[in-house]
This record gives structure tokens, sequence and C-alpha cells, in this order.
């Protein structure tokens, strides 16, 4: 027996979502392939229609109405640390369980990857609202910035270790050198060998 399901789609872009029929975004299609093409509606969540106060009132749930609230204003960022303050009984709320701790390093990576502003400016803010949501975000972002460098070291490493496959050294020495393992420069030297050809 089949079930219906109903197609949701979650935006809170910039621009203004372009509300039209499914088959609509394939564009000119050939008319061969028309007849595959599934046509049916969807419901659409633009979080730009709705206010700032009716995404508080509309969800019970506080990890919604968290979310939401900083989704919605992610691209002002004026508006986001205006709405991070007015959150704080909610992110309070959060804190005192281990999956709304989790919930709000999500969040917190988000919005320090999808900003300008500055992890102090953020650690200033989550002080006004609690020392747990202050220290919460510190051991976050530390984590996030720890991250970056051990990403940005593996990178440099595979720099170096393709330089010298190119220049034809053994696995020893790049073991060495790099201190990547075995399985790692041969994937590097299959690369290197691709890139050549």
């Amino acid at each position: 027996e089949l079930t219906a399901v109903i197609p949701i789609i979650f935006y809170h872009g910039k621009k203004k979502w372009d509300n039209k029929g499914f088959e609509e975004y394939f564009g000119n299609i050939d008319n061969e392939l028309q007849n595959f093409i599934p046509k049916f509606d969807y419901e659409l969540i633009d979080t730009s229609t709705y206010s700032d106060k009716e995404l508080r009132e509309h969800f019970d749930n506080i990890e919604l109405q968290v979310g939401l609230l900083i989704m919605k204003n992610i691209f002002n960022e004026q508006k986001m640390l205006e709405q991070i303050g007015h959150l704080s009984e909610q992110i309070n709320e959060l804190l005192r369980t281990k999956e709304g701790k989790d919930f709000f390093d999500s969040i917190s990576v988000y919005m320090l990857n999808s900003t300008e502003i500055t992890s102090d400016k953020y650690r200033e803010l989550m002080e006004t609202i609690s020392t747990q949501a202050e220290q919460q975000f510190v051991s976050t972002a530390q984590k996030l910035e720890y991250r970056g460098i051990e990403k940005g070291i593996d990178k440099e490493r595979k720099r170096i270790a393709l330089k010298l496959i190119s220049n034809g050294h053994s696995n020893k020495l790049i073991i060495e050198t790099t201190e990547l393992n075995e399985n790692d420069i041969e994937n590097l030297r299959e690369l290197y060998r691709l890139n050549k050809e």
C-alpha cells in the first residue's frame, strides 16, 4: 500500500523564494522527457514571511525557536545579535540538558561559519546571557579553531608530500618528513599520477 509523501521546502535565503511548480525548475526540457518529470506541489516554509514574534509564538519547541530565529536573521548580523539577546531564557533552558548543549554547539558553529562576527563579539554577548552560555560557547569556538588549525597542518603535509612525490622520493622519506601514513602517500601518488595524465 502506497503512502502519500508531502514534500516540504524549508528556505531562509537572501532572495525571495520563486514559488512555482516542481516541473518548472527543470527549465526548457525536451518534449520527449516531459512525461517523465513528476508534477506535484510542495509545502513552502520561508522564514522571511514570518515575523520574529510569529516564529517565537508559533513553535513551542525551544530548539525550533532558537534555530529558526537565528537562521532567519543570519544575513542581518545586527538583527541576529539582537535576537540572541532576546533568546537568553531559551538558551539557558537549552544548556540544562546534554541534547540542548549539543544543539547549542551546532548553532554556535553555524553562527561562526556563516557571519563575519568575531568569536570575541559572540563571547561578550553570551557572557550577558549567563556564565554557562559563555563557557559553552568558548569551548565550541576553541574546538572549531583547533579543527581549522589541524586541517591547515594536514593540507600543508599533503602539499609537501606531493612535492616530494613529484621529485621521485621514496615513501620512507615522505613518511619521515610529513608523518603521513603509507596509505595516505599511496593515495597521493595515485592523485599525482592522474593529474599528470
